[in-house]
């Protein structure tokens, strides 16, 4: 039994990264890491768990963007980011 919680909290402790949503009902650009994906809709993103920035804005002027980042672990917190007007722009950084 003692092995198995071992290898349960290792395994909890290696699980790196953060799942990322992106919620929208519009089309939109990201860029992530100097990548640029441009996307309509709901879209996920596995991000590595260091030196992240995500820049996400709408391509048009009605809709809406939603960030939604999830641990890939049980030890953080969800964290939601909407934009408040089609313009806006949201820049998460890590």
């Amino acid at each position: 039994m003692r092995y198995f919680m071992v290898l349960f909290l290792a395994l909890m402790l290696l699980s790196c990264g953060e799942d990322v949503q992106i919620r929208s009902n519009t089309n939109w650009k990201a860029e992530v890491n100097d990548r640029i994906i441009f996307g309509y809709g709901n879209m996920s993103i596995n991000l590595p768990d260091e030196n992240v920035k995500v820049v996400i804005q709408n391509t048009t002027k009605h809709g809406y963007i939603e960030l939604v980042i999830t641990p890939s672990n049980i030890f953080g917190t969800t964290e939601t980011y909407r934009t408040a007007n089609p313009l806006d722009k949201i820049v998460m950084e890590r």
